[in-house]
Formats: C-alpha cells, structure tokens, sequence
C-alpha cells in the first residue's frame, strides 16, 4: 500500500433511510459527521440525527422524513437540511439547520 493511503470500507450502505445494525441500517443523504465523547459517530442526514454506535447499531435521536423547523423531542423535531455537527463535553449536540444554528440536549 502507498504511503498515505488507506483501505476505505463502506460502514453501511446507502439506500431508503432506516435503522438497523451494520449494513442492515441504511443512510439516504448524509451532510455531517461527528464523534461525541462515547464514540459514537453522530450523523446528520437531511432531515434527521442519527446515531451509529460502536458496534454498529443506527439509531435516530431526532427528526424524520419531513422536512421543516420545529423545535421538540425526538421524532417530533423537523429539521430542514443538517450541513454541520458538532458535539460538546456534556454530550449535547449542536446542529447546522440551513439558516439556523440549533441545540439538542442530551437527556
């Protein structure tokens, strides 16, 4: 292998959005990563916030398949299209909602 390079793995594949554990999980269009203290990889994708664990499981922690603001609780959230993550030593995440900046707070 070249310096510098690396073997690139799919950790799960693309396709309707669902959640499962490793590749039955599937992601539709993902615009942000990040790693919270646990090692979980948060993603945003679209219209949701979802979490891969380190044994692969995906989870959604927020939103759904419409697309809109709203701030409340889980499934019940509405984002209108997450570009950034970013989570803080207390574990809340911070959201890049288009036009906005948005916080969920670890419960």
């Amino acid at each position: 292998m070249e310096e510098g390079a690396g073997d690139v793995t799919a950790l799960t594949p693309t396709g309707v959005n669902h959640d499962g554990t490793g590749k039955a999980a599937r992601f539709l269009q993902i615009g942000a990563l990040a790693i919270d203290k646990d090692d979980n990889l948060i993603v945003g994708e679209i219209t949701r916030i979802r979490k891969v664990s380190p044994a692969g499981v995906v989870t959604t922690l927020a939103g759904s398949e419409e697309q809109d603001w709203r701030d409340a609780a889980g499934a019940k959230a509405r984002f209108r299209s997450v570009k950034g993550l970013s989570v803080d030593a207390a574990g809340n995440i911070f959201v890049s909602d288009q036009y906005c900046i948005r916080k969920m707070v670890k419960q």
